[in-house]
């Protein structure tokens, strides 16, 4: 058994915090430590520091790190573990509404000083070489230090300089729950928010293996225990040797099998037959296409993700925002449902995540449907929250008719019009907006010299600069929500 003690420098040049960072049980240590290193140590650092770089090539002025010296069997243990907790500690450093930070802010480098440093070349200059391998991947690469700092190898074309915001109590919980199959899933999850991931055919498959091992269903596994029980079914009748050509005839047809036995998963989940039509139909299906190399389109279109008119990475023309992505809403129904799993919700959190998820499958006009139809069954006055809590999630992507925004826009001013407190702050530009007819183009003046384009303008701003109490009454909430429709009219009809 060998022994020998090998000396390894774990760093995150690009996770851009001067504070010292705990990725799981790993204490990784700050730009002020390195003055408590040794002195090998304080040099080794300054010399690797030389071949990275930070965006728009200037050289690393914050970054984390962790010196280790064990035996190749001790190394080998502690990257094991530390590959875990560092798709974990990712996880939490990502979010799908572009909140979190890239993939490549969390690059971990393990960089292997060659033993036989410093070697000279013709005897006059002194070179260090060093082994250094990117996230733990196979691929090693080399770096030689002075060269390697004038021609720097290393550079991420990544920006946001906000250091990562980790709950030690999600982290805790993960790294003690986790199990290997959502481990898998997280890092399939992980990989499609890499600046380097603008396909969104390849993040949709990404996806799709993400879900798989999160339901426990091994896509060709699941290919072949459904052969098998066709198999078992049809090799009483059928000779062995026709047997196995017609089993690969077969096999393109279980795809469906393993898709029904995924979306009665995500229903059992969910309960939402919205969310599961979606998988079944928008989701898995149009990866299994892409698998299969059917055409599939790219640029969103006024279609649904497969319909007669083909495949799309789009929901499009059903959903919110009126193009919806489909790796985008696989991401969130990805992030629900890992979290419901090991942080369970309670009923009224899960119920409100799971109309917000199912809200971005239906449409603006649908919205404004629901919005009408309710207005329409209530007297001036009588509106409640629960009427017009539609109003929350319009997108502002509405192209429809113009005059059903604006007549829906004087209704709710009507609704203000009965609260004096709230009305004398608007009073003129409401009533101007009451007056308005779209039919004289009142509002697509962007010089700002009709009446009616700056009275809708200084209505949000006044309503956007308001603020409600902490302790929400329902005519506040209905307040809110008429706010948040005239924030849409804003972008409808200017």
């Amino acid at each position: 058994m060998d022994n020998k003690k090998i000396k390894v420098l774990l760093l995150f040049p690009y996770l851009r915090t001067i504070a010292g960072v705990k990725v799981g049980k790993f204490q990784f240590k700050d730009l002020d430590d390195i003055k408590n290193e040794t002195q090998d140590n304080r040099e080794e650092l300054g010399r690797i520091l030389s071949t990275f770089r930070q965006k728009e090539t200037r050289p690393i002025d914050a970054f984390n790190y962790l010196a280790l010296e064990d035996t190749q069997d001790g190394l080998n243990k502690t990257f094991l573990a530390l590959k875990r907790s560092l798709e974990i500690f990712r996880y939490l450093t990502v979010d799908p509404r572009g909140k979190g930070m890239e993939v490549e802010h969390t690059t971990l480098y393990a960089v292997f000083p060659d033993p036989k440093n410093p070697w000279k070349l013709q005897e006059k200059e002194e070179h260090f070489m060093y082994r250094i391998h990117e996230n733990f991947a196979g691929k090693e690469q080399f770096a030689s230090f002075p060269h390697a700092s004038q021609r720097p190898l290393f550079y991420k074309d990544i920006y946001g300089d906000s250091p990562p915001s980790i709950d030690d109590k999600l982290m805790a919980k993960l790294e003690g729950n986790l199990d290997n199959t959502d481990l898998r899933a997280i890092t399939w999850y992980n990989k499609t928010f890499s600046v380097s991931a603008v396909d969104d055919k390849e993040n949709l498959l990404r996806l799709s293996g993400a879900f798989e091992s999160h339901f426990s269903l091994d896509e060709e596994g699941g290919r072949q225990e459904a052969l098998k029980k066709i198999s078992e079914i049809i090799s009483t009748h059928i000779p062995e040797p026709e047997l196995k050509k017609i089993l690969k005839d077969i096999k393109p047809f279980t795809t469906p099998m393993i898709i029904k036995r995924l979306a009665e998963t995500v229903k059992t989940r969910t309960s939402s037959d919205s969310i599961t039509k979606w998988f079944r139909k928008h989701f898995y299906s149009v990866g299994s296409g892409i698998r299969h190399g059917d055409e599939v389109a790219e640029l969103p279109k006024p279609v649904v993700s497969k319909n007669k008119l083909g495949k799309s990475v789009w929901y499009a023309g059903d959903a919110s925002h009126e193009f919806l992505n489909n790796v985008y809403f696989g991401q969130r129904l990805f992030k629900f449902l890992l979290e419901d799993k090991y942080f369970p919700y309670n009923e009224h959190i899960r119920k409100m995540a799971l109309e917000q998820l199912e809200e971005l499958l239906v449409s603006d006009e649908e919205r404004l449907k629901i919005l009408e139809s309710a207005l329409a069954s209530r007297k001036i006055g009588e509106i409640t929250p629960d009427d017009i809590r539609i109003a929350f999630s319009f997108s502002g992507t509405f192209y429809g008719n113009k005059e059903r925004v604006l007549k829906i826009l004087k209704r709710l001013l009507e609704e203000l019009k009965t609260k004096q407190d709230i009305w004398s702050e608007i009073l003129v530009h409401g009533d101007l907006l009451l007056a308005a007819k779209l039919s004289e183009q009142d509002f697509s003046d962007y010089e700002k010299t009709k009446p009616f384009y700056h009275a809708l303008i200084e209505i949000d701003s006044i309503f956007h600069d308001k603020r409600t109490s902490l302790q929400v009454t329902d005519e506040e909430m209905k307040f809110f929500y008429i706010r948040q429709f005239i924030s849409f009219a804003v972008h409808r009809l200017i």
